[in-house]
């Protein structure tokens, strides 16, 4: 009785190192504006020949129900819109109109994450000692 001996030969696949790519451009552009419990949004995003840029202005509804007998949250606006050729124009565009909000009266929110930051309670000078034993 012969014995079969099988032999494999495990070789490690290589893969090819990823080539490095170009950072993607970005195909929109918005700033939040608040004032109370409304908000403006100054948006551009990329439409056929360029970018839209246009501002929606939504408030708290609360009272308008909608087909699916859900009641409708905000109610939103639209305007101020334009189109431009190149994405640095519609950033331009829409910094422009931020700003023509902020003139009015409409402030940059907080970070949405962002949260205040407690104090030091030492400094390098103050280290806490370690706890006795």
């Amino acid at each position: 009785m012969k014995s079969q001996e099988s032999t494999t030969t495990a070789t490690p696949e290589t893969t090819p190192a990823a080539a490095p790519t170009a950072p993607k451009t970005p195909k929109s552009y918005s700033v939040r504006l608040v004032s109370g419990n409304a908000d403006v949004v100054s948006i551009a995003y990329a439409v056929k020949g360029g970018f839209r840029v246009e501002a929606i202005h939504s408030v708290p509804d609360g009272k308008t129900k909608l087909p699916s007998g859900k009641v409708r949250q905000r109610e939103y606006e639209h305007g101020a819109s334009q189109i431009v050729a190149t994405l640095a124009e519609a950033r331009a565009a829409v910094d422009k109109l931020a700003a023509a909000f902020v003139k009015i009266g409409w402030t940059r929110p907080a970070g949405r994450r962002s949260f205040e930051r407690k104090a030091d309670a030492f400094s390098i000078t103050n280290l806490p000692k370690p706890p006795k034993k």
